[in-house]
């Protein structure tokens, strides 16, 4: 069998397509996989260090103001439609799995014209333009939050809410060893990142808060600056004792299970890794993001009472201070909400999926 896998541009569409595979890998040895993406995307790295074939088309998004790349991104679409066509038609895979992302479009488009078997997976709450489209060709979509179901227009039966696969090293862990290994032993741990990339705001936070907590030296902040943050964050971070700053937050399972608070953005993956983790959260959603999906998704994580929000355009420092102290000083609360989070992650999800799509093949 032969399965042709697409979607990019961030490791929010890359890892869970990945999971899918290898989860249907694990259920059908045999299956041959190629993988769609662009050259520009993040996939360009990570699909091929797995070693799965892996082909591109030259294909970016739109923005919302017109200039001349907006033609060229028009001329680039067209032909990555052709591109599409040509890669189906030699590769002739039995099922297409998109993830969403720009790629996705033309490679489900021209797949949904071929009458092909197609399977969508949305990873946020609040759809993405490229899955919402193409539904209409999905044989079947995975979705991650009941909170999408509203966004497509198919029958209750075409839509499964399975959740983001995650890494298996993800999990419940002893969090006393997971300290005595970093060195962590009786402190409250905070653990702040904006992604591998970082988050200007995140930094800028977690230092007022580590300043607010200094003369607390059982509180100790962990922060994922981010390469390009690094070295002005560690100059900046280097006077208070209380705070540790990393360029990356790796091996991130260890450091979240030796957490008892998690301070970050809400994309769809770090959601799903906390919620299998079962942190409780103070999310900060990026405003920078098509849709504003990041804060659907912290939403959700809110009214199911596994985080608090704060909204990077309009928040008091004080005010957010207050909060994150009045978390650390209540083992209860912060059990509810590591609870709650829990009750948000489905086990097994890439399996789970793969299940599904075999099942009717």
């Amino acid at each position: 069998m032969r399965i042709l896998l697409t979607g990019g541009g961030t490791g929010g569409h890359v890892y869970p397509a990945l999971a899918i595979k290898e989860g249907l890998s694990a259920l059908s040895p045999d299956t041959q996989f190629l993988y769609v993406g662009t050259q520009r995307g993040i996939e360009s790295r990570i699909v091929p260090e797995t070693g799965m074939d892996f082909l591109t088309l030259k294909v970016e998004g739109f923005n919302k103001k017109i200039s001349p790349r907006t033609l060229v991104n028009f001329f680039n679409l067209l032909g990555s439609f052709l591109g599409a066509w040509r890669i189906l038609k030699k590769f002739d895979p039995e099922v297409i799995i998109g993830t969403g992302g720009y790629v996705s479009f033309p490679v489900v488009f021209v797949a949904g014209l071929k009458k092909k078997r197609i399977y969508l997976h949305e990873q946020n709450a609040y759809p993405g333009v490229a899955n919402r489209f193409l539904s209409r060709f999905a044989h079947r979509i995975f979705l991650s939050y009941p909170e999408s179901l509203q966004y497509f227009k198919l029958p209750r039966e075409r839509m499964v809410i399975l959740g983001n696969p995650v890494r298996e090293d993800f999990g419940k862990m002893d969090q006393e060893l997971k300290k005595q290994s970093l060195g962590l032993e009786g402190k409250r741990v905070v653990l702040a990142f904006g992604g591998s990339g970082g988050a200007a705001a995140i930094n800028r936070l977690t230092l007022a808060i580590a300043a607010a907590f200094e003369e607390k030296p059982e509180i100790f902040f962990i922060l994922g600056a981010g390469r390009r943050y690094y070295e002005a964050m560690a100059e900046k971070g280097r006077v208070y004792k209380n705070l540790k700053v990393m360029a990356y937050i790796d091996p991130m399972p260890d450091y979240m299970g030796a957490s008892d608070l998690v301070l970050a953005r809400s994309g769809a993956i770090t959601l799903a890794e906390i919620a299998a983790m079962g942190l409780p959260a103070v999310l900060v959603p990026s405003p920078h993001v098509a849709n504003d999906h990041q804060m659907k998704n912290a939403l959700a994580f809110e009214s199911a009472g596994a985080a608090l929000v704060v909204d990077e355009g309009d928040f008091n420092v004080d005010q957010v201070v207050a909060q994150v102290e009045a978390l650390l000083g209540s083992d209860e609360i912060l059990k509810k909400m590591g609870g709650c989070a829990v009750n948000l992650h489905h086990p097994n999800s890439a399996k789970l999926i793969a299940e599904e799509i075999l099942r009717e093949i």
